[in-house]
């Protein structure tokens, strides 16, 4: 596996997305890459926003959890705030497998990122894969002291300590967890503000409230195999006339898709959308979360068009 030592500076805008969707404006500063074999690190400096930067404090965007916070800061609205962060291990090692470099992690972060060209531009895009590691901002001085030096405020967390030390979050590291994905996953759901409702010892149920639609999901849970499956299906079936076309469409869809697929019965016009995600012996919430963000971006995008093409057809 290839060795890489990278860094890039820029002043360009980036994407990054919360589990929700909701946008995070932000420019990318510096980006340092580095890695030999499959061990290393990845960190960015950001700038955001005052305001910006109170909402990911307030979210708990980037994993920046009141109990990693070393420090308590409050950030003016109106005056940029550096944010650093730092990419989770898993991710790194993906990097690492492709022989990527620092200016490779900028590109798939762009907002035009071809994500069938940049694969792993969904999961980089992804806040839940970066972890704060300090926030800055730099305040204004009485104009008799503007020549006097400079004066921030900040706010520190733990994490990097935890990445340098490693057992805790060392994702992937070969030794089965004994905690069962079941539990893992009911965890994570939990610790995301969704509550999902139990079915059996493999299957949990769940609803989605978005602007656009609402709408039920089931997680499979296969122990055995390490995988967790995703089926989300859409608020109405297809009507019978539509059925063949609507088919024909989303097997175009099915052909370029990296993270999911579409499924309907042809007889009774179910529609659902289906994302797998291969936990291996320990479940990598950044990649859950990357894969979840994805397939709530697909629900949301899709239910309002099969909705007003059923619509136009009288149907």
């Amino acid at each position: 596996m290839a060795n890489q030592r990278s860094t890039l500076n820029t002043k360009l805008p980036v994407q990054l997305l919360a589990l929700d969707g909701t946008s995070i404006p932000a420019t990318a500063i510096h980006i340092a890459l580095q890695y030999q074999d499959s061990v290393g690190s990845c960190e960015m400096t950001l700038e955001v926003g005052g305001a910006t930067a109170q909402a990911i404090l307030e979210q708990e965007w980037f994993h920046l959890f009141a109990s990693a916070r070393l420090d308590q800061a409050s950030f003016e609205p109106d005056r940029p705030v550096r944010l650093l962060v730092s990419l989770r291990p898993a991710i790194v090692r993906k990097l690492a497998a492709q022989g990527l470099d620092a200016e490779d992690v900028f590109n798939a972060l762009l907002p035009n990122a071809d994500a069938a060209a940049l694969p792993l531009s969904v999961p980089l895009k992804q806040a839940e894969s970066w972890l704060a590691i300090e926030l800055k901002q730099e305040l204004a001085l009485p104009e008799e002291l503007t020549n006097e030096g400079t004066i921030s405020i900040g706010l520190r967390t733990n994490w990097r300590e935890k990445l340098a030390v490693g057992p805790g979050l060392r994702e992937g590291s070969g030794t089965k967890s004994s905690v069962s994905l079941y539990a893992q996953m009911e965890s994570y759901l939990s610790s995301k503000g969704l509550k999902a409702e139990p079915i059996n010892e493999e299957l949990m149920k769940l609803r989605f409230h978005a602007e656009e639609a609402e709408w039920g999901c089931v997680v499979q849970v296969d122990e055995d195999a390490r995988l967790l499956v995703l089926y989300s299906v859409f608020p109405h079936a297809i009507p019978a006339p539509l059925r063949e076309e609507t088919a024909l469409a989303f097997m175009g869809e099915n052909y370029g898709s990296l993270l999911g697929n579409y499924e309907m019965d042809t007889e009774d016009g179910e529609l659902r959308y289906r994302s797998t995600i291969p936990a291996g012996p320990e479940l990598d919430y950044g990649i859950l979360s990357a894969v979840l963000a994805e397939h709530l971006n697909v629900m949301r995008h899709f239910i309002p068009i099969i909705a007003d093409v059923s619509e136009q057809n009288g149907l």
